[in-house]
């Protein structure tokens, strides 16, 4: 399994073997994740369903 920066995982969601979270990724609560996520998505619901995507983050320089 692998978290992409800037990703969210909600609570009781559960991510099965050899998934990739997408680069700021939502998973909302509950949600089972058998397959990896597109970079930026929003996905929820028991069975995953992709509903839209976030704009980028964009970090100050530091």
């Amino acid at each position: 399994m692998h978290i992409g920066k800037d990703a969210f995982v909600g609570a009781h969601a559960l991510l099965l073997t050899n998934v990739r979270v997408g680069e700021g990724s939502v998973v909302g609560g509950g949600a089972v994740i058998s397959r990896d996520t597109e970079p930026w998505s929003i996905n929820v619901l028991p069975r995953t369903v992709n509903i839209g995507t976030r704009e980028k983050v964009r970090h100050p320089d530091n």
